[in-house]
């Protein structure tokens, strides 16, 4: 409650609403954490407590390129009351019909934003600090692009993060030029402020950030430093990586790999072992038709316009640098062996099965690193970078 009462560098939250004038809060999804049914009452109540009617505010679940949510799982991600008394809505980015140009940023991406959000009188978002792949941190900004964005915007946000190489210049950053025009096409959506948390390994709130997006935001980065960027004093030969939690299909877990790697040496091998039961994505398709080719012939192919999917072409420039760096044995219940192959992977019936092939490939003396959670980043020593 201080913190949304004494927020950081912005009006307390009790005080932005007017009465009569259109309110929306915008929450992740179920790919995340973020715990929103703690957060949202309080929130809210603050908003209603004498400015905002409550028929003048909408809850809109940020999906950016994700699948739509269903009514069960919205229910139980806002909470009852909350789904019962206020309107939620999901954004699509696939509707044109929903979208406002805002221009295009500096980095050439175009600022296509939910109408909704644009016209809106006040626009908040809540949403979780951990490291991204492709922002260098969640929360803040990002959850108005890509959550509330365009498919155009979200996709070529992909393709522009994965042409920064190597990915440690990106992952666990805040100064990089993809926070830079998410925090651009904010400020031209209107954004006024964020509620941000941080978990623990528990998954407990150990940290609560309100306020102005981008300071706020950085705020929470500090504290969230703490909890998930881990210094290692030398890379491994083997890491043994686990996706928890956001692992519902490789979309989502591909960031823990991701985060593995800046763990192992060059030519060292990752275990991975992810549930993925939604295997490797309900919403983007064809990215085992290319996932073993080469950055440098995927970057040709994205830059031909070869790729149908913006978000698929970037997605596969991460995935190829990875697969550059390390070898990858697979332990999935989700993944079947066809989808390891299409992505470049080892197929492992077991994890004891999956550790055995690494520790054969490097020898039993092999320096063996173990991510328990899928959000923790390895920050090696100078010596090894």
């Amino acid at each position: 409650m201080k913190a949304l009462k004494q927020p950081i560098n912005s009006d307390p939250i009790d005080r932005m609403a007017k009465k009569g004038k259109r309110v929306v809060v915008i929450v992740d999804d179920l790919t995340r954490l973020t715990p929103q049914r703690k957060i949202l009452p309080t929130l809210l109540e603050l908003l209603c407590s004498n400015r905002a009617e409550e028929n003048d505010v909408e809850i809109m679940v940020g999906l950016g390129s994700h699948r739509a949510m269903t009514d069960a799982e919205i229910t139980d991600r806002v909470g009852p009351e909350m789904a019962e008394r206020f309107t939620i809505s999901q954004h699509d980015s696939l509707d044109d019909q929903q979208l406002a140009n805002l221009g295009t940023t500096g980095l050439g991406i175009p600022a296509l934003v939910n109408k909704t959000v644009v016209d809106a009188d006040l626009v908040l978002a809540v949403g979780n600090i951990v490291p991204h792949n492709a922002a260098g941190w969640a929360g803040g900004t990002k959850m108005i692009l890509p959550a509330v964005s365009g498919a155009k915007s979200i996709g070529t946000l992909h393709i522009e993060a994965g042409k920064i190489k190597p990915i440690s210049k990106l992952v666990a950053t805040v100064d990089n030029p993809i926070r830079d025009c998410m925090n651009e096409i904010a400020r031209k959506a209107g954004l006024k402020a964020v509620v941000n948390t941080v978990l623990n390994h528990d998954d407990e709130i150990c940290g609560l950030f309100a306020g102005d997006p981008v300071q706020a935001h950085r705020a929470g980065v500090t504290a969230a430093s703490e909890v998930f960027c881990q210094p290692v004093g030398e890379l491994a030969d083997v890491v043994i990586c686990s996706t928890y939690p956001a692992d519902i299909d490789y979309w989502q877990a591909g960031k823990a790999l991701d985060y593995a790697s800046l763990g192992v040496r060059k030519g060292g091998t990752i275990v991975l072992i992810t549930p993925c039961p939604e295997r490797i994505s309900p919403a983007h398709s064809g990215l085992t038709t290319r996932a073993s080719e080469s950055y440098s012939s995927l970057l040709r192919a994205v830059e031909a316009g070869e790729i149908e999917s913006p978000s698929v072409a970037g997605f596969l420039l991460m995935h190829s640098q990875l697969l550059e760096h390390a070898n990858v044995i697979c332990y999935s219940g989700g993944l079947t062996e066809e989808d390891k192959r299409g992505l470049g992977f080892t197929h492992a019936s077991t994890v004891e099965e999956a550790v055995q092939m690494a520790l054969k490939r490097h020898g039993e003396r092999a320096r063996v690193g173990v991510l328990e959670c899928g959000e923790v980043v390895p920050i090696p020593s100078r010596a090894h970078l």
